[in-house]
């Protein structure tokens, strides 16, 4: 049985709106969402407008705080 993730308090800093596609035809509203976890830099989550549910963005969050954990650093000297 899988253990339930430990709960992450973010901060929502900004939330963007802004649609894409031609002029005419399909057009997609997104929602930019810029958010900050403890002891993290600012991230940056892209979700379509109508993905955008608390649930949803929660469940991105939460992806993109893992991957960014997952991340090794690049290292250079200089």
């Amino acid at each position: 049985m899988a253990e339930k993730p430990e709960p992450i308090e973010v901060t929502i800093l900004h939330v963007r709106e802004y649609t894409v596609g031609p002029l005419e035809g399909s057009q997609t509203t997104l929602h930019d969402i810029l958010f900050q976890a403890p002891g993290m830099v600012p991230l940056l989550i892209t979700l379509p407008a109508e993905e955008d549910t608390p649930e949803g963005r929660a469940v991105a969050i939460r992806a993109k705080i893992e991957a960014e954990r997952a991340r090794k650093p690049e290292r250079l000297t200089v």
